[in-house]
């Protein structure tokens, strides 16, 4: 698809941020902000509150051919999350489905959860889905951990909570999306996740990062399950 929609100098296109509502926006093809131009999905003076969700996906057709390509401003602010890691307290043992954690405040039922290797094997890292949260301190995961982490100091795991109400991603994890900030643009992001994109293509590598003379903050956001290609998350070339 091409350049499916635009934002030219001084159009805004603002998602609304009531509570209890869930916004979605699909766009195929090329969805560009131009110098001037400005998109807010929640902004710092007013989030995308708790209670509601917002959904922007890049529905590409042939993989990265939709995206995000920003030279003006993008504001993106989910709701906050104080809780983004914590500690394993006790073993988890391989098959275990019990999780118990120094805190599980603000965390709720399918959030995916991240789990650090405790070897020195990079790959036994993995993540599952809360199934219930029983109590302060323990969940119960869907499914039985495929590698036993340790939860005993000084290897304690680290766990993090990888789920946002803000979502930024692709089709699917054969046709992923990408965010493309030119050397002029001006963005802030907070709280939000992304997956389902990137590739091994220049200016399509997930959060591609070229701004020069513009601004860019970054902070307590996720990118999982995407990088088509072994390449993308941030990818800072500016």
């Amino acid at each position: 698809p091409p350049q499916g929609m635009t934002i030219g100098k001084s159009g805004t296109l603002d998602w609304g941020t009531t509570a209890k509502t869930n916004y979605i926006l699909y766009v195929k093809g090329i969805l560009r902000i131009y110098p001037g131009g400005t998109m807010n999905i929640g902004t710092v003076g007013t989030p995308m509150p708790s209670t509601s969700t917002a959904l922007y996906q890049m529905t590409s057709v042939a993989n990265v051919d939709s995206g995000l390509v920003v030279d003006g401003t993008l504001s993106v602010y989910g709701a906050t999350n104080t809780n983004v890691s914590t500690l394993l307290t006790a073993n988890l043992a391989a098959l275990g489905t019990v999780v118990q954690v120094t805190s599980t405040a603000g965390w709720v039922a399918n959030d995916v959860l991240a789990f650090a290797s405790t070897t020195r094997t990079a790959s036994q890292a993995e993540t599952k889905i809360i199934q219930s949260v029983d109590s302060g301190v323990q969940v119960t995961l869907t499914a039985g951990a495929t590698n036993a982490h340790s939860g005993t100091a000084p290897t304690q795991a680290e766990v993090v909570n990888l789920t946002h109400n803000l979502v930024i991603r692709g089709a699917s994890t054969l046709l992923q999306g990408y965010i493309l900030f030119n050397p002029t643009s001006t963005g802030a992001m907070y709280y939000a996740e992304m997956y389902w994109m990137g590739s091994n293509q220049g200016g399509k590598r997930a959060v591609d990062i070229q701004t020069t003379t513009g601004t860019l903050d970054i902070r307590y956001c996720t990118v999982r399950d995407g990088m088509q290609g072994n390449q993308g998350g941030f990818y800072a070339s500016g």
